[in-house]
């Protein structure tokens, strides 16, 4: 079953598969990246030993390379580019089992905004990667305790520039009601949301004044 997948362009896709006959969470998952221009063997697949949740795309503006950005539950990043091999870093602190773990929870999306790659996950986790193997803090204000009973659930982490980023998702109470947080720059703030959204699941950024979330129930809203 697909978990995950991301096209970057019109000629190259990024699948990531878990086996059926496994649990949830199961530390193992299949990436099948596609590339159209090799016309002998287009497809080609990888593994790791960990559960994917998201994938990315990595820009750089100053040597214009390009490269994949894969995520598991428990913040493990693989990062790769084409001919050459993947390199794996670990957010610190992030996931449930992992011998660094803090209890704060799994991690749920992983996106570029602006330079950066960012990263998001249970009780409020935010990330900035700052380089190899530097991710930091953004969740001053946000992240909870491991204790918490009503914890933040972010689902999608998404923005049109690194002075405009959203958090979405649901708090752990009955009705897993919605939030959305807004990053602008120096600290976050609560949006308010109509009484009829449910849990956001997804988010589309069409421009800096048009931003795209969808959830639970048919929830469709679009502002800023």
């Amino acid at each position: 079953t697909f978990l995950v997948a991301k096209a970057y362009s019109h000629d190259r896709l990024l699948l990531g598969a878990s086996p059926d006959e496994d649990p949830p969470y199961a530390p193992y998952s299949v990436w099948y990246t596609y590339w159209a221009d090799d016309q002998d063997e287009p497809w080609a697949h990888s593994i790791t030993r960990w559960w994917a949740v998201s994938c990315a795309l990595l820009r750089s503006e100053k040597t214009m390379e390009k490269a994949t950005a894969c995520m598991s539950n428990e913040g493990h990043v693989e990062l790769s580019v084409k001919d050459k091999d993947e390199v794996e870093e670990k957010i610190p602190g992030a996931g449930v089992f992992s011998e660094d773990a803090k209890g704060w929870g799994y991690m749920s999306s992983l996106k570029q905004i602006g330079d950066h790659l960012y990263a998001c996950g249970g009780a409020g986790q935010v990330y900035k990667r700052l380089g190899p193997n530097q991710w930091r803090h953004m969740d001053d204000g946000l992240l909870q305790k491991p204790d918490s009973e009503a914890r933040l659930l972010p689902d999608v982490i998404d923005g049109p520039h690194e002075k405009a980023i959203y958090l979405a998702g649901a708090v752990s109470v009955d009705g897993l009601p919605p939030f959305v947080y807004y990053w602008n720059g120096q600290a976050w703030h609560s949006i308010l949301l109509p009484d009829v959204a449910e849990r956001i699941t997804a988010m589309h950024v069409a421009s800096e004044q048009r931003i795209w979330l969808c959830g639970a129930n048919g929830t469709l809203l679009v502002g800023n």
